[in-house]
């Protein structure tokens, strides 16, 4: 995620650097750029953790890994049609996609209409982007802690004397 975001930037800075921008402009493009990643950051980070804690079962007190798969995917689906809309030249979010991003933040226990709103106001590509990086990076350790899990499992259930072997 970081990597992304760091490297976009030292992208658009060389080739300002190599376009001749003046100093001035170089320093303001930069603060801009660099205000601009941490409203990304803050914003991925704040969804993902509203979707991770909304998947926490309030019985056991324990992660429902289900339940957080199912809106990971729901959440990818809805940021993948935005990228592909701004990519097509359309809004990033059409009536479908409003509400399906209206949905996903009731889901998380939020005001659907007021944080959507707010949200599609700030959604560009690069926050789609570091979003889709931080719900698979999610899936992913997902899938790790559950092997290890099984894996565990495996290991109590085999009898004691293939341990020994």
């Amino acid at each position: 995620m970081v990597d992304f975001l760091k490297g976009f930037k030292e992208r658009v800075m060389e080739a300002l650097k190599k376009g001749g921008l003046a100093a001035k402009d170089m320093f303001l493009m930069e603060n801009l750029l660099n205000q601009r990643i941490k409203q990304i950051r803050v914003v991925s980070a704040a969804v993902l953790s509203a979707v991770i804690l909304s998947s926490k079962d309030e019985q056991t007190n324990t992660l429902d890994r289900m339940k957080l798969n199912k809106m990971l995917s729901k959440m990818e689906e809805v940021f993948q049609k935005a990228s592909k809309n701004i990519a097509n030249g359309k809004r990033a979010f059409g009536k479908e996609e409003k509400q399906q991003l209206e949905e996903l933040f009731n889901e998380v226990g939020l005001d659907g209409k007021k944080a959507s709103d707010r949200f599609i106001a700030s959604f560009d590509s690069l926050l789609a982007v570091t979003l889709l990086e931080g719900a698979e990076k999610v899936k992913g350790d997902l899938k790790q802690e559950q092997q290890a899990t099984q894996k565990q499992e495996d290991l109590k259930t085999e009898p004691k004397e293939k341990l020994k072997l």
